[in-house]
């Protein structure tokens, strides 16, 4: 009776009220077959307490209650589930490390172990970036996120059709990690992407995700064109190319688009032998661009800008994008994607530009948030390799005094790095 007066609660989201029914029914039927599940459940209403009022004093309750449940209920089926809470509690809390034991916690089988897996993934990847950021290196990391990844994967079967859209993405995920390595089994990764393509190819014909499906399907393709690449197989991956263009001149623009992104974390040398695929099928559109929309134009353009910044011809790359913010001037993804290649071209003119673009992008995000303190530092550098030392100075010192936290690890660590930079300058 108290777990279903709990559960009706819950639907109505009075989760004090539910919070109580369900720790009453703990404390009197202890050795109830419900005790679990009751527990968990006054557990996850504290969560939402704490998510609703993110204070010490919640964060210090919810944290205790899963502690508890996982002592008190070893043996039962909710641990995986209280391990997943715990693994998003700490990630929410930027503990990467920790969220990830949690997760792996998460056993295979378990109804929830694809949601685990996807958190993983993003978890991994996060270490990773930070590791890049501090010019660290990121092996036993990409190493572990391997490893570990493969073991869940290996759970999922080899049917196609039992393929669910988050166990597609944990397995794109590890073939993004595989690319990272300078030496991996070329013929594993390409079947685990190819068992993503025959589940696309089902699923988009016979499912109500369609849209989630064909997404998935053009990031399958743009991995497995970037692996072609990198094994040398250059005839191959514009074979793919070709078929993938059969399907119409949007499909195909937006393959070209994301596969900058797919090729990101590969060698210099698959990098820019994927621009030259890029600019070569670019340039093929280009030539009759009279029977491309002026959406499908502007697209063709900046995938062009993002395959020059790929096969480093930055001066070519540095003037369309100027085209291209003339156009769009309140398209901040694109003068994102302008002001990260001016501020890696590291030089004096390059970062005077620079400056302007991280500053128009600093006063459109909400003053103090991740994204804001992200380009101030921006700016900062930016300040800094032009010689207005006095300026960055000072703005760091702002910075600093009104927001003194400075966001997560990463922007810390930054915010350090030109902290040592300035004062060597002073």
């Amino acid at each position: 009776m108290l777990f279903t007066a709990g559960s009706v609660l819950l639907q109505r989201q009075k989760y004090e009220e539910a919070r109580e029914l369900f720790r009453r029914s703990v404390d009197r039927f202890p050795e109830s077959q419900r005790a679990a599940d009751c527990h968990l459940m006054w557990t996850w209403c504290l969560g939402k307490t704490y998510e609703q009022s993110p204070t010490k004093s919640h964060r210090l309750a919810y944290a205790a209650a899963l502690d508890e449940h996982l002592e008190l209920f070893k043996e039962s089926e909710t641990t995986g589930s209280a391990h997943l809470m715990y693994g998003q509690f700490q990630e929410n809390r930027l503990q990467d490390t920790k969220a990830i034991g949690h997760y792996l916690s998460v056993p295979l089988k378990h109804p929830k172990q694809a949601i685990a897996d996807l958190s993983l993934v993003r978890c991994y990847q996060k270490i990773l970036n930070r590791l890049e950021a501090q010019d660290r290196s990121t092996s036993a990391w990409r190493k572990e996120a391997i490893n570990r990844l493969s073991e869940r994967t290996n759970d999922y079967g080899e049917d196609p059709t039992s393929l669910t859209i988050s166990q597609s993405k944990v397995i794109l995920g590890l073939i993004g990690f595989y690319l990272g390595e300078s030496t991996h089994d070329s013929t594993q990764t390409t079947n685990l992407l190819n068992r993503v393509i025959n589940a696309c190819e089902i699923k988009i014909n016979d499912s109500h995700e369609k849209t989630l499906w064909k997404e998935i399907e053009l990031s399958a393709y743009q991995l497995k064109i970037v692996l072609l690449a990198k094994s040398g197989r250059h005839r191959e991956a514009e074979a793919l190319i070709a078929q993938i263009a059969k399907a119409g001149v949007e499909s195909l623009l937006q393959l070209l688009n994301g596969l900058s992104l797919a090729a990101e974390k590969a060698s210099p040398q698959t990098r820019k032998g994927i621009a030259e695929l890029q600019l070569q099928t670019c340039n093929s559109l280009s030539s009759r661009k009279e029977t491309l929309s002026k959406e499908q134009l502007s697209l063709l353009e900046r995938t062009m800008a993002r395959s020059l910044i790929l096969a480093e011809r930055t001066v070519e790359a540095h003037s369309k994008y100027e085209a291209l913010i003339q156009q769009h001037p309140k398209d901040l993804l694109l003068r994102r994607e302008y002001a990260t290649s001016l501020s890696a071209c590291d030089t004096v003119s390059c970062h005077h530009r620079a400056v302007i673009h991280w500053q128009y992008l600093e006063n459109q995000a909400e003053k103090g948030s991740s994204n804001w303190l992200s380009y101030r530092a921006e700016v900062i550098n930016s300040l800094q390799m032009v010689g207005k030392i006095s300026e960055a100075a000072r703005l760091l010192k702002i910075t600093e005094l009104l927001y003194p936290e400075l966001g997560d690890e990463t922007l810390r660590d930054k915010y350090h790095s030109l902290h040592q930079k300035i004062d060597r300058e002073k």
